[in-house]
């Protein structure tokens, strides 16, 4: 009798771990998840998160209620066209950079707003990584103004610089083909090797300065 409670008890335990096993067991969604999904919220468009999950549980896909509600803000987001934005947030991100007119930096919240606008929901830390690769491998040029930092995408043009205001922060952009030969001639006097150029005046523009 106190062999049998005990097997009992052990197989108990043991239904007890594989149901801890299948419930953390919860990774990205798969592309045939998505489209089951999809399924569900096209009949209830109303579905909630946590009824998206349990309706998940019933066709054998574990999802927690947060992927259940980020499911659902993708969904609503692109009108229910989850796959038209199926791109990499680099993609996202290097395109938002090149389509951007030149002399017009973008901050990363201004990308995140942008993607959004095309239906793509980026997290602003996913932007600042990318952007920190970027300007790693000498493709995206950063910008700091004293307020906030921006980021353009690397051009072949003319050297050019810009004219912050401290006060109001109005910003202008210039070329000067000499300044690329500036940075040469300061760069060979210290021994180092030139590799792009950033110039930034900071002053008081018209408005803003000392009467």
């Amino acid at each position: 009798m106190f062999a049998a409670r005990r097997v009992v008890s052990m197989n108990h335990n043991d239904d007890q771990s594989d149901q801890m096993k299948r419930r953390t067991k919860r990774g990205p969604l798969r592309w045939e998840q998505s489209y089951r999904l999809l399924d569900l919220v096209q009949r209830n468009p109303q579905i909630s998160a946590e009824e998206l999950q349990i309706e998940g549980a019933s066709i054998g896909i574990e999802i927690s209620v947060r992927t259940a509600f980020r499911f659902l803000q993708r969904y609503r987001v692109t009108n229910g066209d989850i796959f038209k934005y199926a791109r990499t947030h680099l993609q996202i991100v290097t395109e938002l950079l090149q389509e951007t007119s030149p002399g017009q930096p973008l901050s990363p919240l201004d990308i995140k707003q942008l993607a959004l606008e095309r239906g793509a929901s980026l997290h602003l830390s996913t932007v600042y990584r990318i952007l920190h690769k970027l300007v790693a491998t000498g493709t995206v040029v950063q910008y700091d103004d004293g307020n906030r930092i921006h980021y353009e995408w690397k051009r072949e043009h003319l050297p050019h610089g810009r004219i912050t205001c401290v006060n109001c922060g109005q910003t202008i952009e210039f070329e000067k083909a000499y300044l690329n030969n500036l940075a040469e001639s300061i760069c060979s006097t210290f021994d180092y090797q030139h590799d792009r150029l950033e110039f930034t005046l900071h002053a008081h523009c018209r408005r803003c300065r000392p009467q």
